[in-house]
C-alpha cells in the first residue's frame, strides 16, 4: 500500500490516522508493531455511557488485544481505575492522575485514540490528544467495533 505523505505537517498518513478512516485491531496492530516502544491507549471514563467500571473493563479488554496482536501498550485507565477502587482514592480528581499520566504521555511512541462511546465528549481523552499533538507524536484511531473487539452499543451482550 502506498502511503502519502501529508504536506500540511510532514507527517505520514496511513489508515487510522483520523476517525473517519478508523481501523480495527486486526487492520492497523501490523502498523503500531514497534521494538522499544509502547502506545498509550486513550479511551473516555467519566462520560462512558454504561459507567465508570464498564469504561475501564472495555479499556483493559482493548489494551489487552492490543498486547495479544504484539503492539506494546499502556492504558492509563486500565491501570489507574482498580488502583483508585482499592485505594479509596478519588477516580474522578484529574489532579491525582494527570501527573502520573503525563509521565507516560512523554514517554509513549503515540497516541492510540480509541473510539468507544463517550470519545468525542472526553475531557481526558481531549487533553490527551492535545498533549501529544502539541508534541507531534502519532495519533491514530482505532474502532473497537470493527472486528468485535467491544460489542456495538445496544448490542445484546453475552451473558
Amino acid at each position: 500500500m502506498s502511503v502519502p505523505a501529508n504536506s500540511a505537517n510532514g507527517f505520514i498518513l496511513m489508515p487510522g490516522t483520523s476517525p473517519d478512516t478508523a481501523l480495527g485491531i486486526r487492520a492497523l496492530a501490523p502498523c503500531l508493531k514497534k521494538r522499544d516502544v509502547y502506545w498509550y491507549v486513550g479511551t473516555p471514563y467519566s462520560k462512558y455511557a454504561d459507567g465508570i467500571h464498564m469504561a475501564a473493563a472495555c479499556a483493559a479488554a482493548i489494551t489487552g488485544a492490543l498486547l495479544k496482536a504484539e503492539v506494546a501498550a499502556f492504558s492509563p485507565i486500565a491501570h489507574s481505575h482498580p488502583v483508585a477502587m482499592e485505594a479509596g482514592l478519588d477516580a474522578l480528581d484529574h489532579t491525582i492522575w494527570m501527573p502520573l499520566d503525563e509521565h507516560f504521555m512523554a514517554n509513549a511512541h503515540g497516541l492510540i485514540v480509541v473510539m468507544m462511546e463517550g470519545w468525542q465528549e472526553s475531557k481526558g481523552l481531549a487533553l490527551e490528544v492535545d498533549a501529544f499533538r502539541g508534541t507531534r507524536k502519532p495519533i491514530v484511531y482505532l474502532d473497537p467495533y470493527i472486528g468485535g473487539a467491544l460489542p456495538r452499543p445496544g448490542a445484546p451482550r453475552a451473558a
